[in-house]
């Protein structure tokens, strides 16, 4: 084949992409071979298939076909470009890029869609599978038989062969029966003679086309070539038929695909262009000619010098299309090349471009086909991805195949505490953890293998060697040839999250023992109205047994007035009722009071409801009682008002004149408006009267105003009042004074909130100090072992000295969860400011500049140096939020005011005062915001990013500390904060001389039991050190165990209160019933049943506070050795 006479069916074939059309149901009208290999199928076999129910993947089928049926029926319009994954015929998939244009009729009425598609996944595959389709269609094409006549010049059938019969239906004998003639429906008797006699005299076979007729009247054309078999005086013939159905649809359908093919082309919005071995244009579609500005120019037969003249962005362009052509014939082979050309807009636009180059068979150039897809687009996005990925919140690490580490990005070094230079070209398993290393040694080979890892939280050592718990989100990068390069990974820090979730856990089974002890009935319900779980008080109201209830159907319930209530439950709304209940398993007759509410999971969709259930039999029957009692309405203790329709006040009770201060006489005649508080606005009122004139009760709270201008609440509950006719005469107000309850309501709204807080201090107590024991504990034994001159020892001094102070930190917690007073003493607080500027200076951004004016020679004052060192933070902590991303100052100052200063606030008594003054440079506050800063939980801050707890606490301090503390602001001129606190007298500030003694020997023998090994570990060393002989358990039954068999060689026991099985005070009573004398030392981290007075009264000697010091230890044991 010559370069002219390639068609656009065999460009269709040469281009690299799949070109794909659907027709308006969505199945294959047409497809390439580069679509059919790549799908597994043969082109005829896949021409009529439905695309979507064979080819999309199942997780994107249903949204894709309903967009299809849509942009069909011209109800959306078409995406120019999409991607999606297929499912091929062998099971596996490929991601394929598309551009898609609309086909139309002549009428402009949508009839289908072309689609071409880059695949992205796999071309190799693809190849292999053109290869074994097209053996396949040979072996088939090789094989198909056709119908076989023998018969004699005048048409009488000698014999056929099988597949004449099947394609006929008529069995051997019928056919050998009958005439040729009778078969061929075209032809006369005269048209078969003369046939036959051109046979006969020409010697050469005779081919024509007919139609053929099946014995049940079906026909069929077909293609018949005749022969001479035999010659002589009766010559017989032989016709080979062939049913040629297939073969007439297809060439109808080809002119069809031929007219199509323009019109694809010209619809691809790429490059699509073929020049001949000389540079010669052959082809070039629509898009082409517009990008070069060649639309209207004759081209075919031209060269690329020929076309620059005709048009300013060709001849721009042409000098570097000369070159990659001549690069490509170069190659011979296929190229690729990211090209830039000028656009009519005067910008440019990158496309990839393809040039393919063809040969004829012995070398000589055929033709060039040049395919270019415009990515300017792609680019933009790439380029955008670079610095997203840079600028991400997420962590991000892309490796080698083999966990070389090749690029992280800044918040990876945020999170993770390393410099890029430092981490990259390392490996990523010299970061994980012997546990984590295992996990990934295995799972990794799998999922280089296309096997999902399994979600793991890895172990990560980051900078200043503190673990991070860490969520890894792993993707395999390839090239184009679809071969894996690196690796990408997303890191996500979890550390913070598992310990929410094992705070969630906690909370959820305090939630349980809530349920079960709650004082009132607590039934939950699913989405399908059946009971899903009750607690035992809510079985005692109804009177049934759980096995009854739970998966009872409330839709059969005997009394059905609750099930509205309960079915708008679980629409989101939150309801009530009240009323006599019958009981539908029990049959008992109960009045309940149910409050309802939705329950939704983690991502807000209601699964369910629950109601709060109270038997208020007692309570109805006491209100019936108190009814019957009432005499006459004016001894009724709620405000009773009655009016005319106008509005007019007709009557009122004596509560009502108690209540408002206005007597009966000068309320009649009024409007209730003279109560109006100005609180409520004229919607309010609207609605109020809008109910009424309907006749319905309207129901609400009132804040309205005395005589005397003071305000008060109230229910109201107003009824209409009709006469024997129906029509309102009247409206009568029920109203009851809840202005106590409410404020009452407010403050027990605070105290569950500072009890909620004091319970989760006290949980937290326990074990910090176990780990505060360990540290300490160690720390003490290296300090011991370590020289005086030795420069660790000073280090080792800090940690003690720091876990000292976290020890008071604790007590300081659980003090605030008692709610109890904790011990003073003189204290120079400059000393503790100094400290916590040290630890405030590494917190604050360089935006903010810290100044500090501290009076070295102020007195001392009577102050715990924990809690002053909270004060100090949590002020400076909110002065550094009030100037987050601005330019600002935060100045510390520390003076002592003269005596009888007229400087301070007015609040302040006699005597001499320290001033300790916290000021910012920023967003300031509003009057009302200042007049409400140290109210519990109150905050300015979003939702999730303060507890409105920091600035109460300080108040609460600084009061504690007989203090005072005042703050200066306005919006937008910062804030400045005064802590005033009492100095003492110098002479009382003396310092609490640290000895060092020796710590007391000896040689007894300890029973040592706690169930933390690290505790036991070290006590036991302390101990062995000094002497002792120590026998250690951490199971508490195992040391009385031991302990029932080896009494007498016990001298004295030391065990923990808190663990597993049996607590310390259990162990301890089973060890005085056996040894009543026996000496016993109790420790605990925190425990809300056990304290030194009740660790005495059971006859135990000692009661140790965790962290134990070994000093505090040692004595402790000698002490009561020795008592």
């Amino acid at each position: 084949m010559n370069i002219h006479q390639l068609t656009s069916l065999e460009l269709l074939e040469k281009i690299g992409v799949i070109v794909l059309i659907l027709d308006e149901q969505g199945r294959i009208s047409l497809v390439n071979s580069t679509g059919s290999d790549l799908l597994g199928y043969p082109a005829d076999e896949l021409v009529g298939m439905d695309w979507y129910a064979h080819f999309i993947a199942p997780e994107e089928r249903q949204a894709l076909q309903d967009r299809f049926l849509r942009i069909m029926a011209g109800q959306e319009e078409h995406p120019f470009f999409h991607e999606n994954t297929i499912v091929i015929r062998d099971g596996g998939r490929r991601v394929i890029a598309w551009h898609n244009t609309i086909l139309r009729t002549d009428n402009d009425v949508i009839n289908g869609i072309l689609s071409t598609g880059e695949d992205i996944t796999d071309r190799v595959e693809a190849e292999k599978c053109i290869r074994r389709s097209e053996r396949r269609m040979r072996r088939f094409v090789d094989h198909v038989p056709d119908a076989l006549f023998i018969h004699d010049a005048k048409g009488n059938i000698i014999d056929v062969n099988k597949r004449a019969c099947s394609s006929l239906g008529y069995s051997r004998e019928e056919l050998l029966s009958r005439n040729i003639l009778d078969i061929e429906r075209d032809y006369s008797a005269a048209d078969g003679r003369d046939m036959i006699r051109r046979i006969l005299q020409s010697n050469n076979p005779l081919t024509f086309s007919g139609t053929n007729q099946c014995k049940d009247g079906r026909t069929f054309p077909v293609e018949a070539k005749v022969n001479v078999l035999e010659k002589g005086e009766k010559p017989l013939f032989v016709t080979v038929v062939r049913d040629i159905s297939d073969r007439l649809h297809q060439q109808r359908r080809l002119q069809d695909k031929r007219d199509l093919l323009r019109v694809i082309i010209d619809s691809i919005p790429d490059i699509i262009c073929i020049k001949d071995g000389q540079g010669r244009w052959l082809l070039a579609n629509s898009f082409d000619l517009h990008l070069f500005g060649l639309e209207g120019v004759s081209y075919r037969g031209k060269t690329d010098r020929e076309l620059a003249a005709y048009t300013p962005l060709y001849r721009e362009a042409s000098s570097h299309c000369r070159e990659s052509d001549a690069l490509a014939w170069e190659r011979k082979a296929p190229s690729r090349s990211n090209e830039i050309i000028p656009a009519h807009d005067g910008a440019s636009r990158v496309f990839d471009v393809y040039k393919i180059p063809l040969f004829h068979d012995d070398g000589r150039r055929k033709a060039l086909v040049i395919i270019g897809r415009d990515i300017t687009e792609q680019k933009r996005i790439e380029e955008k991805y670079r610095t997203l990925f840079e600028q991400s919140p997420l962590a991000y690490l892309t490796s080698t195949l083999s966990g070389d580490i090749l690029t992280v990005n800044h918040e990876f070094t945020k999170i993770y505490g390393y410099k890029p230079e430092e981490i990259v070209g390392r490996n990523v398993t010299e970061f994980l953890t012997p546990k984590s290393l295992e996990f990934f040694k295995h799972q990794y080979p799998l999922f280089l293998q296309g096997v999902p890892i399994a979600e793991y939280d890895y172990e990560v050592y980051k900078a200043d060697g503190t673990l991070a718990l860490t969520q890894v989100s792993s993707a395999i990068i390839r090239d184009d040839m679809g071969n894996p390069v690196s690796i990408q990974r997303i890191l996500l820090d979890v550390t913070k999250q598992r310990h929410i979730e094992e705070q969630i856990r906690e909370s959820e089974a305090r939630y349980r023992q809530l349920f079960e002890r709650a004082p009132v009935g607590i039934v939950h319900f699913d989405t399908n109205l059946h009971v899903t779980d009750c607690n035992d008080n809510y079985l005692k109201i109804m009177q049934a047994d759980r096995e009854h209830m739970i998966g009872l159907d409330i839709r059969k319930l005997r009394d059905k007035r609750v099930i509205p209530i309960l079915e708008a439950t679980l629409a989101g709304k939150e309801g009530c009722w009240e009323g006599s209940y019958r009981s539908t398993i029990s049959n008992v007759t109960v009045h309940v009071s149910a409050r309802t509410a939705p329950l939704y999971d983690g991502h807000g969709k209601i699964q369910g409801g629950m109601a709060l259930v109270e038997d208020i039999s007692r309570r109805k029957q006491a209100q019936e009682e108190r009814y019957r009692l009432m005499s006459a309405i004016d001894q009724a203790s709620e405000t009773i008002v009655i009016t005319d329709i106008g509005g007019r006040i007709e009557y009122v009770n004596p509560a009502f004149e108690k209540m408002t201060g206005y007597s009966a006489a000068e309320a009649q005649g009024k409007n209730p408006r003279i109560l109006k508080s100005g609180l409520h606005d004229k919607t309010f009122y609207k609605d109020m009267w809008q109910t009424l004139r309907a006749g319905r009760v309207w129901k609400g709270h009132l804040i309205n105003k005395r005589k005397d201008g003071t305000l008060f609440e109230e229910d109201a509950s107003i009824s209409p009042v009709r006469n024997q006719e129906g029509e309102i005469i009247n409206y009568v107000a029920v109203k009851r004074d809840v202005t106590k309850e409410v404020a009452l309501k407010k403050q027990l709204n605070q105290a569950m909130k500072m009890e909620a807080i004091g319970t989760l201090a006290g949980g937290i107590a326990h074990d910090f100090n176990n780990i505060l024991s360990a540290v300490l504990g160690y720390a003490e034994m290296a300090e011991l072992q370590l020289d005086e001159d030795e420069p660790a020892r000073k280090d080792v001094g800090q940690i003690i000295a720091a876990g000292q102070r976290a020890t008071d930190l604790i007590r300081q917690i659980l003090t605030f969860s008692r709610q109890e007073e904790e011990e003073l003493r003189p204290v120079r607080i400059q000393f503790v400011i100094k400290e916590a500027l040290k630890l405030l200076r590494s917190s604050l951004p360089s935006s903010i500049e810290l100044q500090q004016d501290i009076d070295s020679d102020c007195g001392s004052v009577l102050a715990d140096p924990v809690r002053i060192h909270q004060v100090l933070m949590n002020l400076c902590t909110n002065a550094k939020q009030a100037m987050a991303g601005e330019q600002g100052s935060l100045n510390i100052r520390l003076s002592r005011l003269a005596d009888n200063s007229v400087t301070g606030p007015s609040c302040l008594g006699q005597g001499r005062w320290l001033d300790l003054e916290v000021s910012d440079t920023g967003v300031g506050m509003e009057p009302q915001v200042r007049e409400r800063i140290f109210d519990p939980f109150f905050t300015t801050k979003k939702k999730g990013q303060g507890t409105g707890l920091g600035l109460s606490v300080v108040h609460g301090i600084v009061k504690s500390h007989g203090g005072e503390i005042t703050v200066d602001s306005e919006a937008g001129r910062g804030t400045t904060f005064h802590v005033y606190l009492p100095v003492v007298d110098d002479e009382e500030n003396h310092e609490e001389e640290v000895k060092q003694t020796i710590l007391p020997h000896g040689d007894e023998h300890v029973l040592l039991v706690d169930d933390e090994p690290l505790l036991v570990e070290i006590m036991k060393r302390t101990l062995s050190i000094l002497g002792y002989r120590v026998t250690s358990f951490t199971d508490s039954r195992q040391a009385l165990e031991w302990f029932d068999r080896h009494s007498d060689r016990v001298d004295v026991v030391v065990t923990d209160m808190t663990m597993p099985h049996q607590t310390g005070a259990d162990l301890a009573r089973k060890i005085l019933a056996a040894r009543p004398q026996m000496p016993i030392i109790l420790c605990t981290g925190y425990s809300e049943v056990m304290d030194a007075d009740r660790a005495s009264a059971m006859g135990i000697r000692k009661f140790l506070a965790k962290p134990v010091e070994n000093r505090t230890l040692a004595q402790s044991v000698r002490d009561v050795l020795d008592s």
